[in-house]
């Protein structure tokens, strides 16, 4: 089961801390928790810094567009990756009228780019409320991922008319409460 840790990591950034400082606070698996961190560092989302050899992470709380743009490039990059997936796929029920096992794995691999945009959504709100950027450029930026995100499940919704009732139970059952402390 792949847990996503990226919530975690940067509640626990707000200051400078060290990678296995860090680790300990998030609580988990270490590769898993590592990998999440390579990953935030990579999306620009965490800062770094050494010390001799020790490695300090910080939330990056800096605004910039060509991260967004960048960002937003991945996210569509990813949502076209699984759309690709789900092309190839003709049902997403067995014949017992169950979701299959492909279709699981391909549901949850959206379920986690959907938590990724209500992640950077709510970075968008926190940038808002710090004055990085203004009310005007944070609505056309939820706009933008909110299009995103509808595009995709309208390609979903058109596709697999028949199966609807067996995801939104699928996303019923494993919605996750997520909490930001920001």
């Amino acid at each position: 089961m792949k847990t996503s840790y990226e919530d975690r990591i940067l509640t626990n950034t707000s200051q400078w801390i060290h990678t296995n400082d860090l680790v300990r606070c998030v609580k988990g698996d270490k590769s898993g928790i590592v990998k999440a961190i390579h990953d935030l560092r990579e999306n620009e989302y965490l800062e770094f810094k050494k010390e001799s050899n020790r490695i300090f992470y910080k939330r990056n709380d800096e605004v910039s567009d060509s991260s967004f743009r960048r960002s937003m490039t991945m996210h569509q990059w990813n949502y076209d990756q699984v759309l690709d997936v789900l092309e190839k796929v003709p049902e997403l029920s067995t014949k017992k009228g169950k979701l299959s096992k492909k279709a699981k794995l391909l549901l949850k691999h959206l379920e986690y780019l959907l938590d990724r945009n209500m992640i950077l959504i709510t970075r968008i709100n926190y940038q808002t409320n710090l004055g990085l950027v203004s009310k005007k450029i944070a609505q056309q930026r939820i706009i933008m991922i909110n299009g995103l995100i509808s595009q995709v499940m309208k390609k979903i919704t058109a596709k697999y008319e028949k199966d609807m009732k067996l995801v939104q139970g699928f996303f019923q059952d494993h919605n996750k409460e997520l909490k930001f402390k920001i």
